[in-house]
């Protein structure tokens, strides 16, 4: 295994949750200095306190992708959640 050792730079981390059954279409996105919650396909997300206009109250995880690349200044870590509807309990 070839290891390439670099100096450590700060993490800027991405979130992308997607509208239900879209692959392209972005729902809500964050940015953050520290690191989002782990999600697993089969959670499920509340909305509420989004700002997102006819958003369902609740969307089921059905994949989850990560994205890490480096750039001269940080290491940015992208989480994209592709999403499905969920039935109101």
């Amino acid at each position: 295994m070839n290891e390439t050792k670099t100096e450590s730079k700060p993490v800027l981390y991405h979130l992308e949750i997607y509208e239900p059954n879209s692959e392209r279409d972005v729902l809500i996105a964050f940015r953050t200095a520290a690191p989002f919650m782990a999600f697993a396909a089969g959670d499920v997300i509340g909305t509420r306190g989004w700002k997102v206009e006819g958003v369902p109250m609740r969307i089921g995880v059905r994949l989850v992708e990560h994205l890490i690349w480096e750039l001269d200044t940080h290491v940015s870590h992208k989480i994209m959640v592709l999403t499905t509807k969920v039935a109101d309990a």
